[in-house]
């Protein structure tokens, strides 16, 4: 069996890789990744790429729960990796077209709407542990680097939060707020992606156009 550590995947010689017998161990290494919040990209394509050689040996759930680790891991681009290795005929059904649709709008920015689409795979992600966690610090990453100030009540529909637990989330993550008027306002450092820079507008003149603008005056 394989040595389930983190990476185990590649400590396996290139001919077993793809060696439909070790399924079983790949499959019991996603549990173990699921239940101690750990994440091996290779180990989770190698079981993709087995069950293309071995339709018969496809299991959806073990597919759905490969498409959620690397939505957790967004931005990185490992959901990329892994749509393009989904079975063809799990692509359009439920759960997987579910969660391909999750992944378009948390790419698009569609926070609010995202969180509203989970309840349709609540089930499923109930099974993996830190879930939310993993996309609430992908979306406050994109807050860091679009605003440098934000409602606080905004920033709560976006990672669907409120009360204490927001309050939590903001005091945790270190995020300055303070009252404007009647509203609690966040403020994130400045960076290079949240500040507004001037544009430098460049015209190009020809000498025989200046030629003509002196002679006009």
């Amino acid at each position: 069996g394989i040595n389930a550590e983190y990476g185990a995947i590649a400590q396996l010689p290139e001919r077993s890789r793809y060696n439909v017998d070790i399924l079983p161990d790949l499959e019991a290494y996603l549990d173990k990744q699921l239940n101690e919040k750990t994440y091996d990209l290779e180990a989770n394509l190698a079981i993709l790429k087995l069950y293309q050689f071995s339709p018969d040996k496809i299991k959806p759930q073990i597919v759905a729960k490969i498409v959620v680790k690397a939505l957790m891991n967004m931005p990185n681009p490992d959901f990329l990796f892994t749509s393009s290795l989904i079975p063809e005929k799990l692509y359009n059904s439920e759960p997987i077209s579910l969660l391909i649709n999750l992944a378009r709008l948390l790419e698009s920015c569609r926070f609010t709407e995202f969180w509203t689409e989970t309840s349709k795979v609540k089930e499923l992600l109930s099974t993996v542990p830190g879930f939310d966690e993993a996309v609430r610090t992908f979306i406050i990453s994109v807050l860091r680097m679009t605003y440098q100030t934000i409602s606080k009540e905004y920033v709560g529909q976006l990672l669907n939060l409120s009360g204490a637990e927001l309050d939590a989330y903001v005091n945790q993550n270190r995020i300055s707020s303070s009252t404007v008027g009647d509203k609690t306002v966040l403020t994130f450092p400045l960076t290079e992606e949240n500040q507004v820079k001037p544009k430098r507008v460049t015209e190009n003149i020809r000498f025989d156009q200046l030629s003509k603008i002196i002679l006009h005056k």
